[in-house]
């Protein structure tokens, strides 16, 4: 019965079960070796040698040496196409019915139906507004004042003036605020304000000259768009004599994936228009370029020595490690042409400050999957934009955002300081979900070839070290992590942290935290001492702590 919490996930709980069995051993007989055996190869490879030697074998599988294990890593994402455009008018209603009954619509059923709508506006507006009647029966483009950031959903607004029920050109009167768009509240952040430029050009063009398709529409789900099919489309441009949409090229352009194609280039290079010839500079520059990222510690000092009440100032009480970046507003196009302002918002620059973090419950806004395709090669630069948000889930225990990391980890572009101190944060998150996510992203980057283990863990040291990030919910999270098969992944994210996690007064679970890095430095065949761990082991006692220390010690000097 002892012998069934060999199995256990904590290996102290493996540890005194063992303690139980070989204090019992003796009493019981050589009976119930067969089945002790077999349950001792769920134990910790910790246990291993103990265990082999109570009960007369070896355990492990792999004869003397029990460290042969295969790092497993799930396969690299690829990034899923978008798909063919909609076919025909009752294709975009019924995409469009789908994007309205959705909680969360993806980028791609979105991407979709705002393509559709603009196609097929331009080859028969009559027939479209003909299919999309039943939708707009069911959910009528209601234009009234906003209190919510411009979303996917805003595709209503373009069917609704594809049908004629609105007018583009007149918004009215909206809450007292007469000619404000329906689309452009107070409310929008800049990702929603780029969405609302996009719809509501593309509105005023099924009015005034409709567009044959959108530059924009993405060809995989990221947000990202292949070179050839840019240059592809602005020929298209060309051939039928049409004029490109301002808002639809600058999106266009930070979507275009970067390319060293020389057929691409040269094809690119025959483009006339001043947006074909925009799009050739673009990508001979290699486009957009990344912004470096500078670790700065974000401290504010008390305003006044009054005691903080619930939620008063509440960013006071805060240390946290942020990213400044020095901001772009992107290459100039052959003749000065630049981003316009709304969409060089998107890469502003950035630093901590009060004003920047008080504005985070001024108005309560999430990342989305729509805001990382704006910019789907610069990942970098969206992480340090979002950090707040990602140090929330760990410093004030808020729930949701790690789902980000994810798509993060998915898209295109380096993978920094920004990005790596924004999974160190949500590895610390509160709430399991968030550290599961984290994990996803953990992983993800580990099989792209884009993690940096030492980084990470430096990272984590620091957030460990100001209180921000706990040590038992780290453990559960890189145990999980090494769960997976990832052992070498979290041993090389855990040996760095190590010196910043033993180096000053032990927190509670740093216990835990020694245990997985034992168990993934034994199966990864890790080696060469620790300082910090050396230290640890050699302190008097048998506090679990010094015990863990020890078995870490003892793996990594081979034993």
């Amino acid at each position: 019965a002892a012998a069934e919490a060999f199995g256990h996930p904590d290996s102290a709980l493996q540890e005194r079960a063992l303690n139980l069995v070989a204090r019992r051993l003796k009493a019981a007989g050589e009976a119930v070796l067969p089945e002790l055996r077999l349950a001792a190869e769920a134990l910790n490879p910790v246990h291993h040698a103990r265990a082999g030697a109570l009960f007369g074998a070896v355990l492990g599988g792999s004869g003397e040496d029990d460290t042969a294990w295969d790092e497993l890593l799930p396969p690299a994402p690829e990034p899923a196409p978008l798909g063919e455009p909609l076919a025909t008018p009752a294709e975009v209603a019924e995409e469009l019915a789908v994007l309205l009954a959705a909680g969360r619509p993806g980028v791609a059923v979105f991407e979709r139906v705002l393509d559709g709508l603009v196609r097929h506006a331009h080859r028969d507006r009559p027939a479209l507004a003909g299919a999309l009647e039943p939708v707009l029966r069911a959910h009528p483009w209601q234009n009234v004042g906003r209190w919510q950031d411009c979303g996917p959903t805003d595709a209503l607004y373009l069917a609704a003036v594809v049908a004629g029920r609105v007018d583009p050109h007149r918004p009215g009167h909206i809450f007292r605020n007469k000619g404000r768009h329906p689309l452009r509240g107070e409310h929008n952040t800049v990702y929603g304000t780029v969405l609302a430029n996009r719809i509501s050009e593309a509105a005023e063009r099924v009015a005034t000259d409709p567009l044959p398709l959108l530059l924009a529409t993405p060809t995989d789900a990221t947000g990202a768009i292949a070179a050839t099919a840019l240059v592809g489309r602005i020929a298209a441009y060309e051939a039928a004599g049409a004029a490109t949409a301002p808002a639809d090229l600058n999106a266009a352009l930070l979507r275009v994936a970067p390319t060293a194609d020389p057929e691409v280039l040269a094809a690119a290079d025959r483009l006339a228009s001043p947006a074909g010839r925009w799009l050739a500079g673009w990508l001979r520059g290699g486009g957009l370029p990344g912004q470096p990222s500078e670790r700065v510690l974000f401290a504010p000092a008390p305003a006044t020595l009054r005691p903080l009440r619930y939620w008063d100032r509440w960013w006071e009480a805060l240390k946290r490690l942020a990213v400044a970046q020095p901001g772009s507003g992107g290459p100039a196009g052959p003749a000065g042409e630049r981003l316009g302002p709304d969409f060089r918002a998107l890469l502003e620059g950035t630093e901590p400050s009060v004003a920047r973090v008080r504005k985070q419950d001024e108005w309560l806004w999430e990342p989305t999957e729509h805001w990382a395709a704006m910019l789907p090669h610069h990942r970098e630069e969206l992480a340090a934009r979002w950090l707040d948000r990602f140090a929330d889930s760990a410093d004030r225990e808020r729930r949701g955002a790690a789902r980000m990391l994810v798509v993060l980890a998915e898209a295109g572009g380096p993978a920094g300081l920004a990005l790596h101190l924004a999974l160190a944060y949500c590895l610390g998150a509160r709430f399991p979900e968030d550290r599961t996510a984290a994990v996803d992203a953990l992983l993800v980057l580990a099989a792209r070839g884009d993690l940096d283990g030492a980084l990470l863990g430096r990272e984590l040291g620091e957030l460990v070290t100001l209180g921000t990030v706990k040590p038992n919910r780290l453990a559960h999270a890189l145990g999980t992590a090494a769960d997976t098969g990832a052992y070498a992944t979290v041993w090389s994210v855990l040996a760095p942290a190590l010196p910043a996690l033993l180096g000053g007064e032990a927190l509670r679970g740093t216990a835990d935290v020694l245990a997985v890095a034992t168990d993934a430095a034994r199966r990864s065949g890790a080696r060469g001492p620790v300082a910090e761990v050396t230290a640890t082991a050699a302190r008097p006692g048998a506090a679990r702590l010094v015990k863990e220390a020890r078995a870490l010690r003892d793996v990594l000097a081979g034993g």
